[in-house]
């Protein structure tokens, strides 16, 4: 499908008006591009939108405009009401009859956001198209699958990039028309500047008159041609004239002298702005130039940028035949690029994600291996930025890999320097993520009713505050007298280390004890970490819970009751104990799909080794925090 042959926009139409909500009659949306307009801004003009009842015998098209309109409804649903509104304009015949069933709907230009308004410029298009290819539309970055950019992968079809109009905020686009209006009433202002510039006079020989003719009086004809002069008469007609004549002569005089100042004075006014034209105009000459000897060094500089990236390139798709290399684990373009890769190996989809969270989170910059080899020529390995340090520590907790195999990745020799760059760095992210996951001492009544999910209330689980569940990790047994009794754990019948672990309803944690040994019951953890007055949830609220946790409204601050399944104190249960159990049941998942999500951290699923024992504790804390930062709420608010 070529967006070239029928996927444009039939062009742009001055005099028709725009059919959004916001540009109706008399309302600001109209106003902004009416004013547009009289700035001769291309954002002034209206893009003819598709029609969805055509009818074409190209599939492709007519798929891809049911899309277009669906991509639409999302940002805008009133535009979409009035293009389902028109009237089927395929007819076998136009007549005047059937001329009436021709309807059309418009856009304004300005509902186009400013990335696809200057793309758009830039190619000297006059119409905005309805669809650019993925490759084109990521080169211009308007297009990034995993979101970011202005459109992703929810706007692709068939491989093309619906361009619908995104920017319907009046309020923010009064700031845009009024630097437009500015901008061409300073243009305006430099031509007419230019066209006062003073021009170079034609000088005339003036002609010289016989001393017998005397002075002739110009008539009105010759005053309008050359301007104000002075009406003169020489001496001996003066003294023959009466009193009454040589008054009126001196009257008329006086006259002359005083629009002839008057003239000389608007000319002088007149030649001072043109003087003043002349200094703006040399002022803005000397700082084009400046700005012109700028962009040469920027040119020369991009020369050496894109020489640069030639030779990165070449590395790159060497990396591809390579495999895992200390170069292709830290570059965008290596083998990360592959959203599976980057998450077995990290634990995020999305590398470029993983890079802004963690120089958000720990203030290290981004760096790349700068070559392919990790080891200097003498043998020694190369020195490791803290980026790198990070993501091999990421890498030992999403997979089994031992520190050998780990350093092997990432160019070093030596288990010692792997090991010390987890134990600094391990801890780090685990407190991290306890600081992502334990917010419950910020969370006051308002925010437990906004975070609480429609089906509770549907379903009539009101002022449900959290959910508790207890989790036992399998471990290598300790030949220790004392630690060996204490990790048996009832539930699992084997070694473990145990926590408890509360979420709210929509899947967020906001609380979580530490790691002990599984000899301890979920009671008695409970009650200690009540203790410490960490379990602080509104007046009134319940605790979803299992039946390990009957009786536990002690261990909290306000003695919440816990919600748990009925008991069976009865042959067998009643209608009402059903349905209970049933209600409570079945909103009790999301407890366990947050312990799934903490699991997803390769080294806490199966059984934990000695060597992990020392950080489990920080991969616990990391886990927690990750499942809220990676996933999204799991019912609906």
């Amino acid at each position: 499908m070529n967006p070239n042959d029928h996927f444009h926009f039939d062009g742009t139409y001055r005099r028709n008006t725009c059919s959004c909500s916001c540009c109706g009659q008399h309302s600001e949306g109209r106003k902004i591009t009416t004013r547009y307009k009289k700035s001769t801004d291309f954002r002034g003009n209206v893009q003819q939108l598709p029609n969805p009842k055509m009818s074409s015998r190209k599939k492709d098209e007519k798929e891809f405009i049911n899309h277009y309109i669906h991509r639409m409804k999302d940002h805008h649903n009133s535009t979409v009401e009035t293009v389902d509104s028109r009237k089927n304009y395929a007819v076998s015949r136009v007549t005047r009859q059937t001329q009436d069933q021709k309807t059309f709907s418009y856009i304004a230009t300005w509902h186009w956001d400013a990335k696809v308004l200057a793309h758009v410029t830039s190619k000297g298009l006059r119409s905005i198209p309805k669809a650019m290819s993925v490759e084109e539309a990521t080169k211009a970055g308007l297009y990034h699958a995993q979101g970011g950019n202005l459109y992703s992968s929810v706007d692709v079809k068939n491989n093309q990039v619906a361009i619908v109009p995104t920017r319907f905020d009046v309020k923010e686009e009064q700031k845009s028309v009024k630097i437009a209006e500015e901008w061409h009433k300073h243009k305006q202002i430099i031509q007419k500047l230019a066209a006062k510039a003073p021009k170079r006079l034609n000088k005339k020989r003036t002609s010289i008159s016989s001393p017998e003719q005397d002075a002739v009086v110009p008539d009105n004809a010759s005053k309008k041609k050359k301007g104000p002069v002075l009406d003169t008469v020489d001496l001996d007609r003066f003294f023959r004239m009466s009193k009454e004549g040589q008054k009126s002569s001196l009257s008329k005089l006086n006259h002359d002298i005083n629009n002839y100042k008057q003239s000389r004075e608007e000319e002088r006014v007149e030649l001072a702005h043109l003087l003043d034209a002349e200094s703006v105009i040399a002022t803005n000459l000397t700082e084009n130039k400046k700005i012109l000897e700028s962009n040469m060094k920027d040119l020369s500089k991009l020369k050496k940028i894109k020489e640069e990236n030639i030779q990165l390139k070449e590395q790159v798709s060497a990396l591809q035949t390579k495999g895992f290399t200390r170069l292709s684990l830290t570059s965008k373009d290596g083998v990360c690029k592959r959203s599976a890769i980057c998450k077995q190996l990290y634990g995020f989809k999305d590398f470029d994600f993983m890079i802004g969270f963690i120089e958000a989170a720990f203030e290290v910059e981004y760096t790349r291996c700068d070559s392919d080899t990790p080891y200097t020529a003498s043998g020694s390995c190369k020195p490791m930025t803290d980026f790198e340090k990070i993501l091999l520590t990421l890498t030992y907790m999403n997979t089994n890999w031992n520190m050998e195999t780990i350093g092997v990745m990432f160019g070093i020799k030596s288990r010692t320097t792997v090991s010390s760059y987890v134990n600094y760095w391990l801890p780090l992210l685990g407190e991290c993520g306890d600081h992502m996951s334990d917010f419950l001492h910020f969370m006051d009544v308002e925010a437990f009713d906004k975070l609480e999910p429609a089906s509770y209330k549907e379903l009539g689980l009101r002022r449900v505050a959290a959910l508790v569940d207890g989790k036992d990790f399998l471990t290598e047994t300790s030949r220790d007298r004392v630690y060996n009794p204490a990790q048996a754990s009832n539930k699992m019948h084997a070694s473990a280390f145990r926590l408890l672990t509360w979420s709210l309803p929509c899947g967020a944690v906001v609380e979580r004890t530490i790691a002990f040994l599984a000899r301890a019951s979920e009671k008695a953890l409970m009650n200690l970490w009540g203790s410490y007055d960490r379990l602080v949830f509104p007046v009134n609220y319940l605790i979803l819970g299992d039946k390990g946790f009957d009786n536990t409204a002690g261990c909290y601050f306000n003695y919440n009751t816990t919600l748990h399944p009925s008991f069976l104190t009865n042959p067998e249960f009643n209608r009402d104990q059903v349905n209970h159990n049933v209600r409570i049941c079945q909103k009790r998942y999301s407890c366990e799909v947050v312990y799934s999500r903490v699991t997803r951290i390769l080294k806490l699923s199966g059984v934990i080794g000695k060597e992990s024992f020392s950080h489990f504790e920080a991969m616990v804390g990391w886990a927690h925090g990750r499942a809220n930062l990676c996933y999204t709420p799991l019912q609906k608010l």
